[in-house]
């Protein structure tokens, strides 16, 4: 199997908060020598305009990559069909990985809504979330579709459709 490795580094407009607390940015002498070290080996990479995740998630939904990975589950959100990730060695001082996960939707109970809805609910990402919902809160209510039938509604119905439509899932859901 060739493969070719692209890297994306965060770009100026990417989020200062994400779960709750200040984003860890690389610092801007490390990131140029090691973005010289990639060319100097003749690795192409980028800097996106915002979150490195999205971008990307992007280039995955287009078919110019065949997996993302990323240290972060997070392009699961953005809608990138899989992500491979480094798994840390139980040893958490000795800085090691020793094992690769490859989490894919597909093989996932819950779907594309359903973790919108969780991130959305228990705050696992860039917002302060609903007061008092807990990731496990959130992941049962997502067990029930709510987040699957939400995103359908906001694709499909016209706003007094969805006005409609929101009015009787609130209802349902409280």
């Amino acid at each position: 199997m060739l493969l070719h490795p692209y890297f994306i580094f965060d770009g100026p407009d990417h989020p200062l908060f994400k779960e709750g607390r200040g984003c860890i940015c690389a610092l801007p002498l490390l990131e140029q020598s090691f973005q010289g070290l990639l060319m100097a080996f003749g690795f192409s990479w980028h800097t996106a305009p915002g979150q490195a995740e999205a971008e990307l998630t992007y280039f995955h939904l287009h078919g110019l990559t065949n997996a993302v990975v990323s240290p972060c589950n997070s392009v699961l959100l953005f809608g990138a069909t899989g992500v491979i990730r480094s798994i840390p060695s139980s040893d958490r001082y000795a800085g090691e990985y020793e094992d690769v996960k490859l989490y894919t939707l597909d093989a996932m109970e819950l779907k594309w809504g359903d973790l919108l809805l969780i991130a959305l609910m228990s705050s696992a990402k860039y917002d302060s979330g609903l007061p008092g919902c807990s990731m496990d809160i959130a992941h049962w209510v997502a067990l029930y579709m709510f987040g699957r039938t939400l995103v359908h509604a906001t694709s499909t119905y016209l706003f007094v459709e969805f006005m409609g439509f929101i009015a009787q899932w609130h209802k349902v859901l409280c």
